[in-house]
């Protein structure tokens, strides 16, 4: 089962970043992506497991086009209220990337790896769509992360 189909989990995901402890994490963890991507070219992206969006917003106001995916409804229905420019939402599971081999030079990946059935292939999955000399960026969750301790509810 995904945890995120829960309408109350999705519903209140967002609210995790007007926390104070989730604002200076938020601050952080934005300042380190923004460090990984200053030398990457590509403003075309896949941005996989993209939830309720925050990280989408964040990607499009820097300037990318992104196609986000996400397996859970409830968090693509909050994902599109945002009304984020420059986005196309795709309801997928990272297991079978609904995408041509090669065609994406860069991948994003946040607090996602954690959330999925099976890992290897959601890797293989990346690299089967990531161009060659393409760029993959992943963020994953200690599992005692506050967000990490949500799998394990319901």
């Amino acid at each position: 089962m995904n945890v995120f189909e829960n309408t109350e989990i999705a519903s209140n995901y967002d609210s995790y970043y007007s926390t104070e402890f989730g604002a200076k994490v938020d601050d952080l963890e934005k300042k380190l992506i923004q460090d990984l991507l200053s030398d990457v070219p590509h403003r075309n992206m896949l941005e996989l497991g993209c939830g309720t969006g925050h990280w989408t917003k964040y990607f499009a106001e820097h300037g990318y086009t992104i196609t986000a995916i996400d397996i859970s409804d409830a968090m693509l229905t909050i994902a599109k209220t945002k009304q984020i420019a420059n986005t196309q939402f795709i309801k997928a599971n990272s297991c079978q990337l609904p995408f041509s081999n090669h065609s994406f030079s860069l991948i994003v990946s946040i607090t996602m790896l954690e959330f999925v059935e099976n890992i290897e292939l959601t890797i293989q999955e990346m690299f089967r769509v990531l161009k060659p000399h393409g760029t993959l960026i992943l963020g994953c969750l200690n599992e005692d992360s506050v967000l990490g301790q949500t799998k394990h509810q319901s």
